[in-house]
């Protein structure tokens, strides 16, 4: 997350000047050109934490009375934050309608076998787990990438191979799930409408900030990606990124909007321009 913080200071500081090369120790200068918001999980907090020490690395951060300076990071209560994808507890009716949906979808033999040789593998039956929003097959992928890209053998005797067709089976799941509009517009919609206030408040000339920096999940990315037409059907990687850029044209004074995803432009929405 230090190099992707890295990456952002040099477009935004280095190439656009957009941003000050160094941060101020008064806390009312810096939250004018940056405002970040965290769901209130440990490791999110600790990604754009360390985002930001490379966004302004500590020999930036400029001294007054002996305090440096300080990036304050926003959270909201687990049950009301929008940022964390689907939750039966923020909307009951979700639970119903992936059961709706998981009945008119089926997975392709390869899922299926994968999934059956997979069960013998671990030693798992069935249970109430497998009825959660986040089952055992998200956790056995998370927890089998996240050794893979530590270094660590892969638990269970799983291969590489077997990982990469888990990842692609819940790739294809969620994705399945997604593509009903109400389950999309539970798992991102308040979180759209975050964003969308603040691109709204932007244009008539009232930012919040300059850089608004927001720091959640996989949960988080994949839905909203889905929604703005700009995924690639494939399980966002670690430290991925969506950077919503708003221009304002100097000569007539009208905005636009691009989307990169992991510094690459993505077309959204249906358009094939680089700009909204």
């Amino acid at each position: 997350m230090r190099r992707v913080g890295a990456e952002l200071r040099e477009r935004y500081v280095g190439d656009l000047g957009f941003l000050p090369g160094d941060l101020p120790a008064d806390h009312s200068e810096e939250k004018f050109f940056i405002y970040v918001r965290s769901t209130r999980y440990p490791r999110t907090v600790q990604s754009v934490q360390n985002l930001l020490l490379g966004l302004y690395p500590e020999d930036t951060r400029l001294e007054a009375s002996g305090a440096a300076g300080v990036i304050a990071i926003e959270s909201k209560e687990k049950a009301v934050d929008h940022m964390t994808g689907l939750s039966d507890k923020r909307c009951p009716r979700v639970k119903s309608l992936l059961s709706e949906m998981d009945r008119t979808i089926r997975p392709g033999e390869k899922h299926v076998q994968l999934l059956e040789e997979l069960a013998v593998q671990i030693n798992h039956t069935e249970t109430e787990e497998d009825k959660m929003l986040i089952d055992i097959w998200i956790h056995l992928a998370d927890l089998c990438h996240c050794h893979r890209s530590h270094g660590m053998s892969i638990p269970f005797g799983l291969t590489p191979s077997q990982v990469d067709a888990l990842i692609d089976y819940n790739t294809w799941l969620w994705s399945s799930r997604m593509n009903l509009p109400q389950l999309g517009r539970l798992a991102i919609g308040g979180f759209l409408q975050d964003i969308l206030r603040e691109l709204k408040a932007t244009v008539a000339g009232n930012p919040r900030a300059k850089l608004l920096v927001f720091s959640g999940h996989d949960s988080t990315l994949f839905p909203l990606l889905k929604a703005l037409q700009a995924f690639d059907e494939k399980w966002p990687p670690y430290a991925s990124r969506v950077q919503l850029e708003l221009l304002q044209e100097v000569e007539t004074g009208a905005f636009y909007l691009r989307l990169l995803y992991n510094n690459q432009l993505r077309h959204m929405l249906g358009s094939s321009e680089e700009f909204l």
